[in-house]
This record gives C-alpha cells, sequence and structure tokens, in this order.
C-alpha cells in the first residue's frame, strides 16, 4: 500500500495542489487484489519474474504452483509475437477465484495493467495506457483495469475525497457501488473491490475501500508473522533432530539450483 492515499495527497501538499490534480485530465484504474507476474524477452528467451523484479527461478518453480501454469501458457499466447528487447510486460494473474483476499468470478486469468522500457532493470519508459491496450490486443491478453479517462465533475471530487476521509454513510458505504454511481462500472464487476488508483500527469493516489482495509486486517491476523514463538522452537528442534540423522548426499554440478532440488 505504498501510494499516497487522496487524503493523504491533500494532508502532505495542500489543497491547492489536490486542486491541480484532481482537475487534470485523469485516468481512474480499479486496484486488483490478484498476483502480479512480469515477462521480458531476454536474449531471445522468454523470462518471468516476480513484482519486486526478481526472477521466478528454477526453486520456486519446483515449491509452489502458484507460476506454473502462466508459465506454461504465456509462451503459448505470445509465441507468434516478435517481442522487442528491453520491453516489460506487467499482468494482473487471476488462476483462481480467490488469489488472495478478495474472489473474483469474472476476471480474466491474464490482465495485461503495464509495459515499460528498460536499460538493464532500470525503468527509462512507461507506456502510455493506449499502447498498453493495443499490446494487450496483440498479446491475447484483457485490456489494462481502466474504468474512467477524462476530466472529473465536482460532484465526483467532492464524492471520491469524502470517502476517502472516512465519511460513509448508506448511500456510500460499498466502495464498489460509489465507484459504479459516479463511473458507471468497476472492472472485476465485485461487489467488493480493493480500491482505485488515480493517475495524473505525474501523479498518483489512491483509495482503498473500506471494505477491503477490513479483509486486509483479517487476512494479516489469520495469515501474518505474529505466530507463537513455541512453534518455531517445535519446528527447529525436529529439523535438527531430522539433519542429525540425515546424510546429504554429494551432487556434482555447478547448478545450485539443481543441488537444491535434489536434496529437497
Amino acid at each position: 500500500m505504498g501510494l499516497n492515499t487522496l487524503n493523504a495527497v491533500l494532508e502532505k501538499k495542500g489543497p491547492e495542489y489536490l486542486d491541480k490534480f484532481l482537475n487534470e485530465d485523469l485516468i481512474i484504474t480499479e486496484k486488483l487484489d490478484t498476483y502480479r507476474l512480469l515477462f521480458e524477452n531476454v536474449n531471445g528467451e522468454l523470462k518471468f519474474f516476480k513484482k519486486d523484479n526478481s526472477e521466478i527461478n528454477l526453486i520456486e518453480r519446483t515449491l509452489t504452483n502458484i507460476w506454473e501454469t502462466a508459465l506454461v501458457e504465456i509462451p503459448i499466447l505470445v509465441e507468434r509475437v516478435k517481442l522487442p528487447e528491453g520491453i516489460r510486460f506487467g499482468v494482473a494473474y487471476t488462476p483462481v477465484e480467490r488469489p488472495i483476499r478478495i474472489p473474483y468470478s469474472k476476471l480474466p486469468t491474464y490482465a495485461l495493467t503495464d509495459v515499460t522500457r528498460r536499460e538493464g532493470n532500470k525503468v527509462v519508459e512507461v507506456y502510455d495506457y493506449n499502447e498498453v491496450t493495443q499490446w494487450a490486443g496483440v498479446l491475447s491478453m484483457a485490456r489494462p483495469p481502466i474504468i474512467f479517462e477524462g476530466e472529473l465533475t465536482e460532484q465526483q471530487k467532492e464524492s471520491l475525497l469524502s470517502y476517502d476521509q472516512g465519511n460513509y454513510n448508506s448511500e456510500n458505504y460499498n466502495f464498489a457501488k460509489l465507484i459504479e454511481k459516479w463511473f458507471g462500472k468497476t472492472y472485476s464487476k465485485e461487489d467488493t473491490i480493493e480500491g482505485i488508483i488515480i493517475k495524473g500527469k505525474d501523479q498518483l493516489a489512491q483509495i482503498l475501500s473500506y471494505e477491503f482495509k477490513l479483509l486486509d486486517e483479517a487476512y494479516h491476523h489469520n495469515y501474518g508473522e505474529k505466530k507463537s514463538r513455541d512453534l518455531y522452537d517445535l519446528v527447529l528442534l525436529s529439523l535438527n533432530k531430522f539433519m542429525d540423522n540425515y546424510k546429504i548426499p554429494v551432487y556434482e554440478t555447478d547448478a545450485p539450483d539443481q543441488i537444491y532440488i535434489n536434496i529437497i
């Protein structure tokens, strides 16, 4: 949740700055509570990356099946496309109905969200949404999750800021319904959405839905890092006992990933 909220922009930079930002031509996209996957043609080979831009390696493919379907299907989708080198494609990847917190019944498996040109691992150009949408068609993927493009009305601006400031009432308590009221649609077509991202000329801001904040709190309560220390101690003792009695074989190979997999 690294982006500033709309209200945080107001508090940090003042009403004049916020008013200037909201009076620009804006693009509003829906935040999707799903996996992020990136791919790029590197020296003629299709490479895959996680959201932190680290490459998905053999060990991760072996220990989890989250990425496997995408790593098999995406090369088939793009095999007839001559992907330029140095261009990285970002995808919202939804392999199951509830990938993280919000269940999605209508989302496509692959939605192209962004395209960037890179030198090394440094972003030197971000493609605009028209170009991303064109690439989505070329790659046979769904378009970016855009729900609005243009200038906001005063009522739209006031309603969004009021919601972000926590002024909930019977008419705007459900953020998805509020978005449908002012913009006619959400991208996911679900009753609960994570939120929206508002993009101006050189400023981004987000609004998170109240419902998502509740889901996020419950998720971190149940699956967060706060676990009993006794559990960790028992696991460490069990592992220590196991390793004392386990004779690790010697593998003659220069590939550390393969050695790890063989041991596991």
